[in-house]
């Protein structure tokens, strides 16, 4: 077997050590860096090494970005880049493949370091549990450079597919994310229609086909397949023996896919934590809906009333229901105990009301 271009090494520094950024601040005594992140840094003993390095190399007042000779692949991709203009970010649509430059969550910017920015392919918005789309979270695959490591289920992109950014060389199906699009910045390329109807049919295949056989494995191969519904794809060979080192390269990716995966499943969180009164919200809007269309009369809910107790100084505040009032007609109370909200409602007038509670 060939050598694969760059070595597991190349990727894992390239991919999992302090940024040029942070390595320089930290050099500079730059006290903004959060001491969590500081900390990580100092416990690695290389980060440590070439912290040191830039401090004793740099001019006074200034930190040199690198000591060292600039790698050919490194060099190979600013020449890629240069010759593609990317384009900023505006809307998704599917087969656009984004930039991840910053791991920013629905609270902001994370704080997290990127060494460089990653890449996505987007599928289709994620659907939220009342079946409504989720337009800032979407699913997609991973998009990686190293076109020497594609295995079986890596769709290699072609020259058809160009222009696009050397961040962009293989769609990892075997690398589903779903991808908080807060997080993306840039265009990096875009795969058209058909491209993508190939790109699925990998990844359905990936999921519900047979294992691909071991011994046809060539690292470093890559060639025209079919899929199983004869989509002609391009892609590498299956992997072999733990000794193939494309097993390591996907752990590696797998890791580092993470920066992705959390914001997104802390956006989904917050996207379907609803309080009590988002629930009442939800829930006088569709008596409403369902009382106009049997003819009866509309309620109309008021500004909501939240009722909470005071606190002594020093003790926490007990639980107390969320509270809201149709004036004259109901007042709700929803008490959260457990897993369960038990909603109580008192009739504030003579005439009889009945309330359905009715999903979403």
């Amino acid at each position: 077997m060939r050598p694969l271009f760059p070595s597991l090494d190349e990727i894992e520094r390239g991919l999992l050590r302090p940024s040029d950024d942070l390595l320089g601040r930290l050099a500079a005594g730059d006290h903004s860096v959060p001491d969590e992140l500081r900390r990580a840094v100092e416990a690695d003993a290389e980060s440590v090494r070439l912290i040191e390095e830039l401090r004793a190399t740099a001019p006074a007042g200034s930190v040199s970005r690198s000591t060292e000779a600039v790698p050919p692949y490194i060099a190979d991709l600013i020449r890629r880049r240069v010759a593609h203009v990317p384009e900023p970010f505006v809307r998704p649509s599917e087969g656009l493949m984004l930039s991840v430059e910053r791991v920013v969550g629905p609270r902001g910017d994370m704080g997290w370091d990127l060494s460089r920015p990653l890449a996505v392919l987007l599928d289709s918005p994620s659907v939220d549990e009342d079946g409504t789309e989720n337009n800032n979270i979407w699913y997609a695959w991973m998009v990686a450079p190293e076109t020497d490591y594609a295995s079986h289920w890596d769709f290699v992109l072609a020259e058809e597919d160009g222009p696009f950014d050397p961040l962009l060389g293989a769609v990892q199906v075997w690398n589903p994310v779903y991808v908080y699009l807060k997080s993306a910045s840039r265009v990096l390329g875009k795969l058209a229609l058909g491209r993508m109807v190939a790109v699925r049919a990998l990844a359905e295949e990936y999921l519900t086909g047979p294992e691909p056989d071991p011994g046809d494995a060539r690292p470093g191969l890559v060639a025209l397949r079919a899929t199983a519904g004869g989509m002609r794809v391009l892609t590498g060979t299956p992997l072999s023996g733990r000794d193939d080192p494309r097993w390591h390269y996907q752990e590696i990716y797998h890791a580092v896919a993470e920066a992705i995966r959390l914001p997104a499943r802390l956006a989904q969180a917050a996207s379907q934590l609803e309080s009590p009164i988002d629930m009442l919200t939800k829930l006088l809007a569709a008596a409403r809906d369902r009382l106009l269309a049997a003819g009866g009369w509309i309620l109309n809910p008021v500004p909501v009333e939240l009722v909470t107790a005071p606190a002594a100084l020093g003790e926490e505040a007990p639980a107390e229901p969320d509270t809201a009032r149709l004036p004259g007609l109901v007042e709700f109370k929803i008490q959260r105990e457990g897993d369960r909200d038990n909603i109580s409602m008192t009739l504030l007038s003579a005439q009889p009301l009945r309330v359905t509670l009715v999903k979403d």
